[in-house]
């Protein structure tokens, strides 16, 4: 190889390194960009899921409560029938 052809390829090597490195630098603007648009959206979105959840859990802690009561009415009602039809 003489020493032209080491220059042309070092040169195509620079070439291809600049390309790889701008389109780098364009994909990293584009993601800050979005970042800035997206960021506020996110948080806002994670406290409507959080206080739906929260809701949620209430809910079914209520109906665990109600469960709770009519399995003990059941049973009272059963036994108090029972008790009655034995005497």
């Amino acid at each position: 190889m003489t020493n032209e052809e080491q220059e042309y390829t070092f040169d195509k090597f620079e070439l291809i390194a600049a390309i790889v490195l701008g389109l780098a630098a364009i994909g990293t603007a584009l993601a800050s960009f979005q970042s800035g648009l997206w960021g506020g959206k996110s948080v806002e979105a994670y406290g409507k899921a959080n206080k739906e959840a929260t809701k949620a859990a209430s809910e079914c802690g209520k109906s665990k409560k109600i469960e709770v009561r009519n399995n003990y009415f059941q049973s009272f009602f059963i036994t108090f029938t029972f008790q009655l039809s034995t005497h």
